[in-house]
């Protein structure tokens, strides 16, 4: 049997109790039109002798997909690669380096399983929890840990939430500023036209 699927059917119920639905190595949890998403990446580094895998997990906003997604279409559940918000387990840990874990082939589990439920109970539940509400995501952004996103998508992000909560005046500083910085000179552009997409008005 895949050690990989043996370690997800082990973890199955307790997602599935935190009300996530389970499709492949992914699962999602949906509130309202936002998604909270669970992703297990095998590497294929791995062989016949040995799995290695890590996981990654999201969170997607359908106000921000409407806006930013070339192939929206909320009738499709989204994957962890298009989530706004995006994260790594080892980004979580002590050390804050690139995490996977190895399993040698025959060898006892009960260990990394045990690893993996205390992962996800203390650390990727609770993150996508916070997150998974618009208001969640732009407090998240607001701290500057959308660690896997440009200084452009975060501003759209921004300005998008800040545009549909009708915080005009926090709206205005934010353009304000990021206009006046290298990133906001170099993708003037792009930022005009975002603008405009968001029919914004100063």
């Amino acid at each position: 049997m895949d050690k990989l699927k043996e370690f997800i059917d082990t973890i199955t119920p307790l997602l599935k109790k935190d009300g996530f639905d389970k499709k492949g190595n992914n699962f999602y949890k949906k509130l309202h039109k936002n998604y909270g998403i669970i992703n297990f990446q095998k590497s294929q580094d791995g062989n016949k002798d040995e799995v290695k895998f890590t996981i990654n997990f999201g969170v997607y906003s359908d106000l921000l997909g409407r806006v930013v997604d070339f192939d929206y279409d909320n009738s499709k559940v989204p994957d962890v690669w298009s989530s706004q918000w995006q994260a790594r387990i080892g980004h979580f840990m002590p050390d804050g380096h690139d995490f996977w874990w190895k399993v040698q082939a025959g060898a006892n589990s009960s260990e990394i399983i045990s690893d993996i439920i205390d992962n996800i109970q203390n650390i990727i539940l609770p993150e996508i929890d916070k997150r998974l509400t618009d208001e969640g995501l732009m407090k998240s952004l607001i701290k500057g840990d959308f660690i896997r996103s440009t200084a452009v998508e975060r501003f759209k992000y921004l300005t998008m939430f800040l545009k549909a909560k009708g915080d005009i005046e926090t709206l205005n500083e934010v353009v304000e500023k990021f206009m006046q910085q290298p990133e906001g000179k170099k993708y003037h552009d792009i930022v005009k036209e975002h603008l405009q997409e968001i029919e914004y008005r100063n």
